[in-house]
């Protein structure tokens, strides 16, 4: 896959790369490292990087039990309820604002205000927190800081 997307990439074509929503926190460290080494090794800093995030919301983790979207993972203890899934999700967003990714939140998006507050509560959150998502100090970390949200 890896290969593939190095192609792609190699075609001048890519401005930016999506990672769809998964809890793999593991693959998805891997995955961020690669395009950073990626990047910095084709000098291609302008290439984006955007994560997708689900709210999680009682509704969205019925949908996922119920009819999970293919291809995608997610571990027990997302689907175990909502602070599992807010415990996941949290994790995921300082991952990706270590690697200044931009934020995709979707599935189904942010529709109404309870989902736009949910939104805010866990940017805000990720943001008071000085861990970074594998537990150690954020102050120790080379990667870029910051983040941006849709």
């Amino acid at each position: 896959e890896n290969d593939r997307l190095l192609e792609k990439i190699e075609s001048g074509q890519v401005a930016k790369v999506y990672f769809q929503f998964g809890t793999d926190m593991s693959l998805l460290q891997s995955g961020l490292d690669f395009i950073c080494k990626v990047r910095e090794e084709k000098g291609l800093h302008d290439l984006d990087i955007c994560g997708s995030i689900f709210l999680p919301t009682k509704k969205l983790i019925a949908q996922q039990k119920f009819r999970p979207w293919n291809g995608v993972y997610l571990s027990d203890e997302f689907l175990s309820g909502e602070a599992g899934a807010k415990s996941t999700v949290l994790q995921m967003i300082r991952m990706y604002q270590k690697y200044n990714a931009e934020l995709l939140f979707e599935a189904p998006g942010i529709r109404t205000e309870k989902d736009f507050a949910v939104m805010t509560d866990l940017l805000q959150e990720s943001c008071d927190s000085d861990a970074s998502p594998d537990g150690s100090d954020s102050t120790s970390n080379n990667a870029p800081a910051g983040g941006r949200s849709r």
